[in-house]
């Protein structure tokens, strides 16, 4: 299986099991960048032009050129690369040295690092884990005003046609059914004599 370095280092993995997480087995978050080319010291050991046998073939220029295929996607990220299919005859790449791809690793890992001890110590973060983690109580006064006030709801507005919860659903008055009478606030309907 190819291994694609841009997409295994440095990246942040999501998974509630830790042990899992360790293992590098979550959610990845593939949107965060690993590399970080912002180098001053960064140059090319050397350019490659692509042959009819290295034709959309990253992985085989990268093992030819760098020693190892795990670099293809370093090279490609260099060279503005984002389809390996995009690779034709003749395109000049250019050839980091592993040490200086591993450079660009470094040199991003440490931004992560500062940035993630950074947010870590802010007074807005250590008062946000503070509220999570306070257990909220309810007070007894509390809780008798909103017992009285659930059990003493003002009533719902709702259309016409719709009675209120709780209200009956019909009425009987002698030989006569009425479906919902508190709806209309009409009462009962009462029987045409012809």
């Amino acid at each position: 299986m190819l291994e694609i370095d841009t997409l295994s280092v440095n990246k942040r993995i999501f998974n509630p099991n830790e042990s899992d997480q360790s293992k590098s087995i979550g959610i990845w978050d593939l949107t965060q960048a690993s590399v970080n080319y912002n180098i001053q010291f960064m140059n090319s050991r050397k350019v490659f032009r692509v042959t009819s046998d290295t034709v959309m073939r990253p992985d085989l220029i990268s093992l030819y050129q760098i020693g190892d295929s795990q670099y293809c996607g370093s090279m490609m990220k260099v060279n503005g690369i984002s389809n390996p299919f995009s690779i034709d005859e003749g395109r000049l790449l250019f050839i980091l040295s592993p040490e200086m791809i591993r450079k660009t690793y470094d040199k991003k890992k440490d931004q992560i690092s500062g940035q993630s001890t950074s947010q870590q110590n802010t007074p807005l973060d250590n008062l946000k884990k503070a509220q999570e983690d306070k257990v909220f109580k309810v007070s007894p006064g509390r809780k008798n005003f909103l017992d009285k006030t659930i059990k003493n709801k003002p009533p719902l507005i709702l259309p016409p046609n719709v009675s209120q919860p709780g209200d009956r659903k019909f009425a009987r008055k002698g030989n006569v059914f009425t479906f919902a009478p508190d709806a209309g606030k009409g009462g009962f309907n009462k029987p045409l004599n012809k």
